[in-house]
């Protein structure tokens, strides 16, 4: 079971995946088919939380409803800004 938590801003909405625990790898078809909005979930695009390399708390990776990476995404930062109170009080941390 691929646990997720479904968030909208700025008129796009995203699926955001709390992989800092490193055991979900999704590919582009499988990206694409999360993404597509008659036969999957429906977003605009995956937030993937994954471990960080530094003293941050998360790095956070955007791909593209296609399944590709965007090397810059700015509506991240608010997003999770605005999330991660929900993350230090969700069961996925626990």
């Amino acid at each position: 079971m691929l646990r997720f938590t479904k968030m909208d801003g700025a008129g796009n909405d995203f699926i955001l995946i709390d992989n800092r625990a490193g055991k979900i790898h999704l590919d582009r078809t499988q990206i694409a088919r999360l993404c597509d909005r008659h036969r999957g979930i429906g977003a605009d695009g995956i937030l993937l939380l994954e471990k960080p390399s530094d003293h941050a708390d998360f790095r956070m990776r955007y791909f593209n409803a296609d399944g590709g990476e965007a090397e810059k995404f700015p509506l991240k930062l608010q997003l999770a800004s605005f999330r991660r109170n929900w993350l230090e009080t969700s069961s996925l941390c626990k």
